[in-house]
């Protein structure tokens, strides 16, 4: 058998040591010419919708990702033990980064007392994160030594509560229907929720009658189907709900941006099935002010109650009356268009 003198063997060693060095060093050159601004392999982000480049005050529902570290770490999952390997190779399997109890119970086979203790082994050790009450993270490899890691806010709140579905002001960003961005994940439920914090996000959650709880479609995201309101309902929730959406302003701009693509069919059909006066004051004074499908405000105009209602239920008591509409401008329609340089 041949054998290698042992200064042929250092000499090897020096030079991938060299040569190691060499990339490292233009790799670091790379970065510095480039800033350090274009992570992925040099792709500039860009909005998955719009195609415009991601900046840092982009949009919460989306990017959040992107903006997590991609540290190598000297951890490897044979380190998990045989439970732990099993559970994160087990719920890899089928894409899931969030997950319950029960789904972690179901992949080992084991006790519920014996998957709580297996589950705190695992986030104790940064291999994955309780997020809420009978919800946890996985923190992927990705993550690096720090083991910090993001997820979708609309794929945590479909978590959250059950039935939801995204809507408000989260759904108007999610259809690109403003240039507000939300720093609160807004929820419409069947049930009562409180509002809950989840990795630095506020999710707030707004309790909606059975007549008013539909005009949701499922949009993937990962490994589940979250429900997310039409660009029209969320319309319709947000005129019924304008704190949850920024006010009846950020409202108006929003069905501006939708006017070029609105389903005038589907706009009435959902203000008809919802039986809400105040909806449909709101929204037929702002079609008009907009000059937004014009032959829909008359059949929208048969849909008001009697009665005055505020145009902004989330400002004060104060402006003048409209009788054709019989609402109170407590936002004037000079301040609303202005607001959206109309």
């Amino acid at each position: 058998r041949a054998t290698t003198p042992a200064s042929s063997r250092h000499a090897a060693q020096a030079t991938c040591a060299r040569g190691r060095t060499t990339s490292a060093g233009s790799r670091a050159s790379s970065g510095a010419t480039h800033g350090l601004a274009r992570p992925l392999g040099g792709v500039e982000p860009r909005h998955r919708r719009s195609g415009r480049p991601i900046d840092q005050a982009d949009d919460i529902l989306e990017v959040n990702h992107l903006r997590q570290p991609m540290r190598s770490t000297k951890r490897n999952i044979s380190a998990l033990g045989p439970a732990g390997s099993a559970l994160l190779l087990g719920l890899a399997d089928t894409n899931r980064t969030l997950f319950r109890p029960a789904d972690a119970q179901a992949v080992l086979g084991l006790s519920a007392h014996a998957t709580h203790e297996r589950l705190s082994y695992l986030a104790k050790h940064g291999w994955i994160q309780r997020l809420a009450r009978g919800l946890y993270l996985i923190v992927p490899i990705e993550a690096g030594t720090k083991r910090t890691w993001n997820e979708d806010p609309a794929l945590i709140a479909s978590y959250l509560a059950v039935p939801s579905y995204l809507s408000f002001w989260s759904a108007l960003h999610f259809h690109s229907l403003t240039e507000q961005v939300p720093r609160i994940v807004t929820v419409a439920t069947r049930r009562p929720h409180a509002p809950v914090e989840v990795l630095g996000l506020r999710y707030l959650f707004t309790t909606l009658s059975q007549r008013k709880f539909f005009g949701f479609e499922p949009t993937w995201i990962r490994h589940r189907q979250v429900p997310v309101a039409t660009p029209e309902k969320a319309i319709l929730d947000s005129l019924d709900h304008p704190d949850q959406a920024g006010g009846v302003s950020e409202v108006a701009k929003a069905l501006l941006a939708l006017a070029p693509r609105i389903d005038e069919k589907l706009l009435l059909k959902n203000l008809v099935r919802m039986r809400q006066g105040a909806v449909a004051k709101r929204l037929g004074f702002l079609l008009e002010i907009l000059e937004i499908a014009p032959k829909l405000v008359p059949a929208v105009q048969k849909q008001i109650t009697a009665g005055y209602s505020l145009l902004d239920s989330s400002r004060g008591q104060r402006g003048r009356y409209i009788r054709r509409w019989n609402l109170r401008l407590n936002v004037s329609a000079e301040d609303i268009l202005n607001g959206m340089g109309t």
